[in-house]
């Protein structure tokens, strides 16, 4: 092993870690703000953070070609050439600009901000370590390995209704909660007059537990359509789950396993989104189905039709047997869906929180359109957000006292953000995603193959995201979150810096 890349292997249990909540808690002066414990109050350090931050150590001290690159002149060069990284620096000033202007709550905003510079670390770290074939496609083998770990979880979770480890000390470890029907704060939903726990892996939540799952599927599903056709043939070669197979008795037993084995690890992951019961990320994932499907039906080669299905069911019978097993799964548990899609969705009044979907997103979004009014420059400061709802209450004379749990976060990440740094922060923001992702239809659009699935692949799979975003925070606020949003950026940027 070459120790200048002993970085890569740290980098590969950081991405086995990112679903684990094992962290150390260091409570601050206002983990208490709501009167109980608050989240988003609180400083927490991650195995993942530490596995992060020796993965970056190691990187810059031990690879001294890399130091040796890291000219401040080629940097001007980079950033005044590709728009990406300026809109980026950009970006990372005014939340600097804002540390300082915004000082109310300084310590709060100022490990947002770390935070923050981590993430963008991580996008970086993967957009130039990435482009190396064998790395990238261990990087995605072990994401498709923890999605199946987390599925095999959450379906634990739900047939049993409580958690997976029984042990404190195990739970502990992984950070896995405590779930039971009976226990306040899990998120359930009544099915048939009876409490029905949804599937949390090890994730603070189900929620983001199918945005990962999201995630993982698809790049699952990538895997496999590599494994089927002979576009990394030479880079696969020391993967049996990639290798071709004779007619020999011991060449079909080893098709038998992978074949199962493709089947096992999708279907376990899907069928674990199911059970999360997060109707967006159900959503989401259709429709990211769909939009890879259209995609794949305009690449086809002009063949008949039933040419075409009949090669199609045969090369990629391993999906259609998961479809199939899939379909049985929707048409048994119909009346759960239709309950769950249904449960505790709207209510009438939306001037406050009351624990239905809609209307809790409604009254959030109200909060932060009252501090982006109040605040449209700068914010209120990174992290702040549910430092104002008190004062947004009493402000439109709202004499409710909240419940603890609340005291959250909008619940649209563009609005959040906006909230937080301002207007100037979310358009620069928002003009480096837009840049990266028109990188990605580029390299769409181009001739190789494999980065031309690659990119599509996670352009859907960002796109996604960008959706949920739309209903949810978790991925500008929670680690688990966060880290699956920015390292899915620094993928898209991967073949960007390769082509380069």
């Amino acid at each position: 092993m070459n120790l200048k890349n002993l970085h890569i292997y740290f980098f590969y249990f950081f991405l086995f870690s990112i679903p684990f909540q094992t962290r150390r808690v260091f409570l601050t002066g206002h983990s208490f703000y709501s009167g109980a414990f608050t989240e988003y109050a609180t400083f927490f350090l991650y195995l993942s953070d530490i596995l992060l931050i020796i993965t970056f150590f190691l990187w810059l001290t031990l690879n001294k070609s890399l130091i040796q690159r890291l000219d401040l002149n080629k940097f001007k060069n980079i950033v005044n050439k590709n728009k990406i990284w300026r809109y980026l620096l950009f970006f990372v000033l005014l939340l600097g600009l804002n540390l300082i202007i915004k000082r109310d709550y300084f310590e709060i905003s100022l490990f947002w901000f770390l935070k923050l510079l981590e993430l963008i670390l991580l996008s970086l770290y993967v957009c130039f370590n990435l482009n190396k074939a064998k790395w990238l496609l261990n990087s995605l083998l072990i994401l498709s390995i923890s999605g199946f770990v987390q599925g095999v979880i959450a379906i634990s979770q739900f047939t049993t209704q409580q958690s997976f480890f029984k042990s404190e000390l195990l739970r502990k470890l992984t950070g896995e909660s405590l779930i039971g029907a009976d226990i306040s704060g899990v998120a359930k939903f009544v099915f048939e007059g009876q409490k029905i726990v949804r599937s949390y892996g090890t994730f603070p939540h189900p929620n983001v537990l199918g945005g990962f799952l999201i995630l993982t599927i698809l790049i699952t599903i990538l895997l496999y359509l590599e494994s089927k056709n002979g576009y990394l043939s030479s880079k696969l070669a020391n993967y049996k789950l990639f290798s071709s197979y004779d007619n020999t008795k011991d060449g079909i037993s080893q098709g038998i396993i992978c074949s199962l084995f493709w089947i096992v690890i999708i279907f376990i992951q899907i069928s674990a989104l199911f059970l999360t019961f997060s109707r967006i990320s159900w959503f989401s994932f259709i429709l990211a189905v769909i939009i890879l499907l259209i995609i794949s039906i305009t690449y086809l080669t002009n063949v008949s039709r039933e040419t075409l299905v009949k090669n199609t069911i045969i090369k990629f019978k391993e999906l259609f047997i998961v479809i199939l097993l899939l379909i049985v799964l929707t048409i048994s548990n119909f009346s759960i869906i239709q309950a769950r899609i249904g449960d505790n969705l709207l209510s009438v009044d939306n001037r406050s929180p009351n624990n239905y979907a809609l209307s809790d997103r409604l009254f959030y979004n109200n909060v932060s359109n009252k501090i982006i009014s109040n605040n449209p420059f700068f914010g209120s400061g990174l992290g702040t957000f549910v430092f104002q709802i008190d004062g947004y209450l009493e402000e439109n004379n709202i004499n409710q006292k909240l419940e603890p749990w609340q005291y959250q976060p909008a619940h649209n990440i563009y609005f959040l953000i906006a909230s937080e740094i301002g207007i100037i922060g979310l358009l620069f923001f928002l003009l480096f995603l837009i840049y990266t992702i028109s990188i990605s239809l580029n390299i769409v659009s181009s001739e190789i193959i494999f980065n031309r699935r690659f990119n599509y692949y996670l352009l859907t799979i960002f796109l996604s995201f960008l959706f949920i975003g739309l209903f949810d925070h978790y991925f500008w606020t929670l680690q688990q979150g966060r880290l699956i949003f920015w390292l899915v950026l620094g993928f898209m940027l991967v073949n960007n810096n390769k082509r380069k």
